[in-house]
C-alpha cells in the first residue's frame, strides 16, 4: 500500500472510545477511492487483551477489540462520518416501542442474523441471556452497573424481547449501546465454552475471531455472514506491543497501520506529527 494511503489509516490513539469510533468506520466502510488499493489486513500495536468475554473485561484493549466481535440492540449513530454519543439507530433491533409510562420496552429482533462459527440465528433467548449474565456480574464489571435499571427480561417470541425498567430511564436505548453492556454473546456458545468463553468469543460482529498467540497478537478474520455486509478489510492484527516507543517506531515502518498508546507525551504526539500520521484524542461525536 503507498505511503499517503497508509498515513490515512495511521491513526495514534489515546482512548478505547477514539480507537472504537475510528476502527468502526474503518471496518465497516473503505475511504473513498480505496477499493482499488483494499486493505487486506491491518495491524494494530495495543496491548495484549486480558479477555474476549465482553461482560467481563475491565481494560481498554479489551473493550476496543470487542467492537470487532459484537453488536448491540442499537448502536451509536453515525453523522457525516463520525460516530456520535448523542443519538442512537437500530442494529440487532430492528424496531422498538415504548410503553406510556415509559418503563415497558419492547425491541423487535431483525431476522436472520447470524452468530459465528456456525452458532445458530439470533434469537430473543441471547438477548435475554446476555442481560442477565450481566446483571449478575454487574457488581464487579465496568459497565454492567449502566444496566441496573432492568427489573425483568421476557422473551415473548424468537425475535421479540420485552425490557421492564424499574423507572423511566430516558437515555435507556443509549445503555443498550454503549460499549459492553449493550453487547449480545450466544447462549449457546457460552454454555459450550464455560469460562473459556473468554478467549473463544461468538457474537455477531463483522469479525470472527481467529486466534490467539499469547504476548504476540490476535488476530480477527471477516465475518462473510455479517448483517451489514462483508467488511472492506479482511484481517484484523491486535499486536501485543507494551511500549509506545516500539509502537512508534513500528508506524513509521509501516509495520502497523494504527498504534493505541499507553500515553500520550508531548514528545510522543510530536513524533507522531513528525512522521505525517494523524493523531486522533477524540471520542465519538467529537
Amino acid at each position: 500500500m503507498p505511503r499517503d494511503i497508509r498515513r490515512r489509516f495511521a491513526l495514534a490513539l489515546s482512548a478505547g472510545v477514539a480507537i472504537v469510533a475510528a476502527l468502526t468506520l474503518l471496518a465497516l466502510g473503505a475511504p473513498p477511492g480505496a477499493e482499488a488499493q483494499r486493505k487486506k489486513v491491518v495491524s494494530i500495536a495495543a496491548k495484549e487483551p486480558d479477555t474476549l468475554d465482553p461482560h467481563s473485561s475491565t481494560i481498554g484493549q479489551s473493550q476496543a477489540i470487542s467492537r470487532f466481535l459484537y453488536r448491540g440492540l442499537t448502536r451509536f449513530a453515525i453523522k457525516d462520518g463520525k460516530v456520535t454519543t448523542a443519538e442512537v439507530e437500530p442494529d440487532l433491533a430492528e424496531s422498538w416501542t415504548i410503553s406510556p409510562d415509559g418503563t415497558l420496552w419492547t425491541f423487535k429482533l431483525r431476522r436472520g442474523v447470524q452468530f459465528h462459527k456456525g452458532f445458530g440465528e439470533l434469537t430473543a433467548e441471547d438477548v435475554k441471556f446476555s442481560f442477565e449474565r450481566q446483571l449478575r456480574r454487574a457488581p464487579g464489571t465496568r459497565f454492567g452497573v449502566n444496566l441496573e435499571v432492568i427489573k425483568a427480561i421476557e422473551v415473548v417470541d424468537p425475535y421479540t424481547v420485552q425490557i421492564t425498567l424499574k423507572a423511566f430511564d430516558p437515555v435507556f436505548p443509549l445503555r443498550m449501546a454503549g460499549y459492553q453492556q449493550g453487547y449480545i454473546v450466544s447462549k449457546k456458545a457460552v454454555e459450550k465454552h464455560g469460562e473459556q468463553f473468554k478467549w473463544n468469543p461468538i457474537g455477531t460482529g463483522p469479525f470472527y475471531f481467529d486466534r490467539h498467540s499469547p504476548r504476540e497478537k490476535v488476530v480477527l478474520k471477516a465475518f462473510d455472514q455479517f448483517r451489514g455486509g462483508r467488511p472492506q478489510i479482511d484481517e484484523v492484527h491486535w499486536f501485543d506491543v507494551p511500549e509506545d516507543a516500539t509502537k512508534l517506531i513500528g508506524l513509521e515502518k509501516g509495520t502497523f497501520d494504527l498504534v493505541y498508546p499507553e500515553a500520550v507525551t508531548a514528545d510522543f504526539e510530536a513524533q507522531v506529527q513528525k512522521m505525517g500520521a494523524v493523531m486522533d484524542r477524540r471520542g465519538p461525536g467529537s
